[in-house]
């Protein structure tokens, strides 16, 4: 019985051995180069971050892994594994990816067109253009990091010693004196905004009109079929516009105005005439090269120039009347600005009428004021301190004048403005100063209120408004758009 037990122990042991021995050979032939799947290749710029065993995948599904990384006519040359069953067509293209901004880097393979057949192994798979964005990305932040770091360098320089200190605290004083003006009057503007929104609602005034007008639609449709039948009389050649774009002889008179160009051009060739001297003389030509070269660097200089135009609106509560402005701010440097503007002032001429009248020994003085409306000019320069900080002065609506403004806050630009320092205006007995909060709220739009002209009595107003600010790239898009509409 003794030898039975141990024959049998001894088979279990044979029988074991032999199914590890089997399974070792199976494991091994899966990690040892009889791996299964299609080889393609793949070549890029760079592929800084890819390890060999990192994943490869098609509309974010592995379908593979990188098998080695090499360098074959300075470009990475990377070998693809596809799991068995994964076909890639011809067309396909294949960009290094991130899974997210600090993520491990992957393949991310675009299958290509299944109409234009499979792509056979071996094949190398162009690079997706584009695939460098991450870098950009990476290189962009790192400068936005940079512009950061800078600011805030100048603003602790700013604040951080005794002068700087103080005017914030000024600012800061000024500020809670405004707002505690603007509560005072907040009743009273409330009062006069309900009346104007009923006066709007009844269809009184300018605004009424607009919004009550029952025929505006009938007008704006009218305007609208004007202005289709004068492009249809255009396309049929009628009119100046028309018979320039439809006349056939057009192109004929061109094409012997050409040909007379190519005969002076000959002659010029020739260094015949005047001009022909001109240009065929060396002296002449380095004074014109000359002349190009300043000429090209005011151009770039031109280039640089940032242009911003402003359209707003400013309804003084006291009058029951707007005063409008166009502005034309143009900035040569980061810090600097020039600021041309036109001002539609509805109290930009005060007259005084005195009369005296004396009955029974009393003698009674009356004024009598013609107010009416004027278009007034300015003319300043704009100078930033810092981020939050600057001042400007120049012509201000026909006078000389002062100002500045403060950003508390992003998006909301406190005001002060000072002018007609010696003025002659009837009762106007001191400067012209008027005090503005303006609230940004959006890339175009704003809003703005505050109080003009508070230290006078006889001109002081509250007034509320909104408008419009058009940048370079949003005025070239506007006459592009207008442009495109004439055609």
């Amino acid at each position: 019985m003794a030898v039975q037990t141990e024959a049998k122990v001894g088979l279990a042991v044979i029988l074991g051995a032999a199914l590890l021995v089997l399974l070792i050979g199976r494991v091994e032939r899966w990690t040892t180069g009889e791996q299964q799947g299609m080889r393609v290749k793949a070549k890029f710029d760079n592929v800084a971050g890819l390890e060999v065993k990192s994943a490869v995948q098609i509309a974010g599904v592995q379908v593979g892994e990188v098998e080695s990384i090499g360098l074959e006519d300075s470009q990475a040359l990377v070998t693809i594994r596809l799991l068995p069953g994964v076909t890639i067509y011809q067309g396909a293209r294949a960009s290094v990816r991130a899974s997210g901004l600090l993520g491990e880097k992957y393949l991310e393979v675009s299958p290509g067109d299944a109409e234009q057949g499979p792509l056979p192994a071996g094949a190398v798979i162009p690079q997706q253009a584009g695939s460098g964005d991450i870098d950009r990305l990476i290189t962009h932040l790192n400068g936005i990091a940079e512009d950061i770091r800078t600011v805030s360098t100048t603003l602790r320089e700013v604040l951080g010693s005794d002068e700087g200190r103080g005017q914030l605290s000024e600012i800061v004083s000024n500020t809670r004196d405004f707002t505690r003006n603007l509560n005072l009057k907040g009743a009273e503007i409330m009062d006069r905004l309900n009346a104007i929104l009923a006066k709007v609602d009844t269809g009184e005034g300018t605004a009424g009109k607009l919004v009550n007008d029952p025929g505006l639609y009938d007008q704006l449709e009218s305007t609208l079929a004007d202005v289709k039948g004068l492009m249809g009389e255009i396309k049929d050649g009628e009119g100046t516009i028309g018979k320039l774009i439809n006349d056939p002889s057009l192109y004929e008179r061109l094409d012997r105005a050409a040909t007379n160009v190519e005969e002076i051009t000959r002659k010029i060739n020739a260094g015949e005439g005047t001009i022909g001297k001109l240009v065929n003389d060396d002296s002449t030509v380095k004074s014109i090269n000359d002349a190009a070269e300043s000429i090209g660097e005011l151009g770039g200089r031109v280039n640089r120039l940032r242009t911003d135009v402003t359209f707003r609106n400013e309804f003084q509560f006291d009058t029951d009347d707007s005063k409008g402005y166009f502005s034309l701010k143009l900035t040569p440097r980061e810090k600097r600005a020039y600021v041309v503007e036109l001002v539609d002032d509805p109290r930009g001429k005060v007259s005084d009428t005195i009369s005296t009248v004396t009955t029974g020994g009393t003698t009674t003085v009356t004024h009598v004021f013609d107010v009416k409306r004027r278009l007034t000019f300015s003319a300043m320069f704009d100078q930033r301190i810092g981020t939050r900080f600057g001042v400007h002065g120049g012509l201000m609506e026909n006078t000389g004048g002062i100002g500045a403004d403060y950003l508390p806050v992003k998006y909301l630009t406190l005001l002060v403005d000072a002018w007609d320092f010696n003025s002659v205006r009837p009762q106007h007995d001191s400067v012209h100063v008027k005090a503005t909060a303006r609230l940004r709220l959006g890339p175009y739009v704003f809003v703005q209120g505050g109080t003009d002209d508070f230290l006078n009595d006889q001109y002081n107003t509250v007034f509320a408004g909104a408008g419009l600010t058009f940048e370079d790239e949003d005025l070239k898009y506007l006459l592009g758009t207008a442009a495109s509409a004439l055609h």
